[in-house]
């Protein structure tokens, strides 16, 4: 079965419309990408005019969970130790002087300006310092 998304006008197959329990068909009138451009517009304007909201909401959230985010901290160091030891190795030898700080430095892949290492090799002990500088972006995608 196949539909029209009402803003590009291309006949699709009804899967690639998102459902919606109030449409006769069930299923929204626009595709997912045009659906999901429109999103993404609606999202920048709402950011536009609700921003300092937006912030703060953010900042009382983080406030009100202050316990359970270091829980949730300390969890992860304990069950990641070899992650934990490898980034206190690249702390440690940034502060004497064997790696450059992370300012200072451009990312690998990109060109922008890096904000954390990336342990290519991984976070064995013997690759602790074996790390690359990347921007958040690029770290994203490697991992």
């Amino acid at each position: 079965m196949s539909k029209k998304c009402t803003k590009c006008g291309e006949s699709k197959n009804i899967s690639e419309f998102y459902k919606n329990k109030i449409r006769k068909d069930r299923h929204s009138n626009r595709c997912k990408p045009c659906e999901s451009e429109a999103h993404k517009i609606n999202w920048k304007i709402y950011y536009k005019e609700n921003k300092e909201a937006i912030i703060n909401q953010a900042k009382m959230a983080r406030q009100r969970d202050k316990d359970k985010i270091k829980n949730r901290h300390r969890r992860y160091i304990k069950n990641n130790p070899d992650i934990n030891h490898a980034h206190q190795a690249v702390q440690f030898a940034v502060r004497q002087g064997k790696l450059m700080p992370i300012k200072s430095l451009t990312c690998l892949y990109c060109g922008e300006k890096a904000k954390e290492y990336h342990h290519y090799k991984g976070y064995s002990k013997d690759n602790q310092l074996s790390v690359i500088p990347l921007c958040a972006s690029c770290h994203r995608k490697t991992n």
